[in-house]
């Protein structure tokens, strides 16, 4: 899968060094769990038979919730560590609580707004695998068929949930990269295999999220990483997910 690069130029690497020293490091910041030896070595293998690895993917999944990240945990984190949050914040409103309004979320200007509200992750159907407990996949037709189920948003004790819905229709996904789109080209999604890994790469008004999905050698874990880019930070947000096979 070809993936664009926003730092092809000379002189925007010298721009990239420069970042986190401007304006803080959203990644540093983050809990993110370390990944499993076997995500690492996937990462670096040769290509696979994506046959085999497609089926490897197909079953019944259950969160490991003791090895994955917590979205709110990564988000609140990046957001305290980034200096260009802690510049706007000063004139920030703040709800009773004294924490940044979200009313960018309601379409009201707001710092926070889209992706850059921890609570409002969960409006955002492509992040579904952020939540669920649950996961089905099937492999039939040389598509990957994702059905994402038990939504549990991660939020603050003291808010009332958002209510997060299960996807009733599978998310379908050609494993040969074509592109694929539920809402008339709204939002574009491309997956293929790389190595050992299936990557999906998904395009919109929203932002890009990008997803490395990596089975376990033996097909008993299942991991994800997921990288999106977030208003206010200078570095994308990434967080982890580890599915445990329950065939």
């Amino acid at each position: 899968m070809k993936i664009i690069s926003y730092f092809s130029m000379p002189v925007a690497l010298v721009v990239v060094l420069l970042l986190p020293v401007v304006f803080g490091s959203a990644c540093s910041g983050q809990k993110v769990l370390e990944s499993p030896i076997w995500v690492t070595n996937a990462e670096k293998s040769e290509a696979g038979d994506i046959l085999m690895l497609s089926q490897k993917m197909a079953g019944h999944w259950a969160v490991n919730e003791a090895l994955s990240d917590n979205p709110r945990e990564v988000m609140e984190a990046a957001f305290e560590n980034s200096n260009l949050f802690k510049r706007s914040r000063a004139s920030t409103s703040r709800d009773d609580s004294g924490r940044p309004s979200m009313r960018g979320v309601r379409g009201r200007p707001g710092p926070m707004s889209g992706l850059g509200d921890p609570d409002g992750l969960s409006e955002d159907s492509r992040l579904q695998v952020l939540f669920a407990r649950e996961l089905d996949i099937t492999f039939a037709d040389e598509k990957l068929l994702y059905r994402f189920q038990n939504m549990t948003p991660h939020i603050r004790p003291d808010k009332k949930p958002n209510r997060v819905e299960p996807n009733l229709t599978p998310i379908v996904y050609p494993i040969n990269g074509e592109p694929v789109s539920d809402d008339g080209n709204v939002n574009i999604a491309f997956a293929e295999w790389e190595r050992q890994q299936f990557i999906i790469e998904k395009n919109g008004p929203r932002g890009r999220i990008l997803e490395h999905w990596t089975p376990s050698p033996d097909g008993s874990q299942l991991h994800v990483r997921i990288q999106f880019a977030v208003s206010m930070l200078s570095e994308p947000v990434i967080m982890s997910r580890l599915f445990d096979a329950r065939r």
